[in-house]
């Protein structure tokens, strides 16, 4: 129990950063999904606790936007969107992909887990990006934007730059994460136990 509640409050305590002042897409999504993934020993809570803690973060950002509470950094911000889904898919993927290493402790397996989450999020979410909002016209001075390969590979692109601060902060997380729960692992003899259920 005292292990899912640490578990819990790290993943929380990581998506509260979604709600302060931070850089274009520098946020812990792949990194609480795959921490939530390798550490719930319960898969139901592998998937919904991430996911749910998005949600609600999504909900504040949305609130907090509608109501003006956020300004500057956040006054354009928005909780819901077209391709949402594919955020949340991309989500559930690196859960997934935290729940196959769980039985690989080593820290080539998490580091590896971390990076390849969030290569397939930025390639899942760009393309929901693509699909859903659509602002790659084939060439320009068309009047409307259409699916095209040319189109998707200029999205993919477009969002380089971001995805390099994404995999930043999968990375920054994610070491504050599974560092954070190794060391509190070593001083709470109750944490070490991993057979508990989680």
């Amino acid at each position: 129990m005292m292990r899912s509640v640490v578990i819990v409050s790290l993943i929380v305590l990581a998506t509260l950063s979604r709600l302060v002042p931070h850089g274009p897409n520098f946020a812990p999504l792949c990194a609480i999904a795959f921490f939530g993934g390798m550490r719930f020993h319960n898969r139901w809570a592998a998937f919904l606790v991430p996911l749910l803690a998005m949600l609600l973060s999504d909900l504040a950002i949305h609130v907090g936007t509608n109501l003006q509470v956020f300004g500057g950094w956040m006054a354009k911000g928005t909780g819901f969107y077209p391709d949402m889904i594919f955020v949340y898919f991309g989500v559930a993927l690196a859960s997934l992909l935290g729940v196959r290493l769980q039985k690989s402790d080593r820290p080539a397996a998490v580091v590896g887990g971390i990076l390849g989450s969030s290569l397939v999020f930025f390639l899942i979410t760009n393309f929901g990006f693509w699909l859903m909002v659509n602002s790659y016209p084939d060439a320009p001075g068309w009047s409307r934007p259409e699916h095209t390969i040319a189109g998707l590979l200029q999205c993919f692109r477009d969002a380089i730059p971001f995805y390099k601060m994404s995999l930043l902060g999968d990375v920054l997380y994610g070491a504050v994460l599974f560092g954070g729960f190794a060391a509190l692992e070593r001083f709470v003899p109750a944490l070490q136990v991993r057979a508990a259920q989680a």
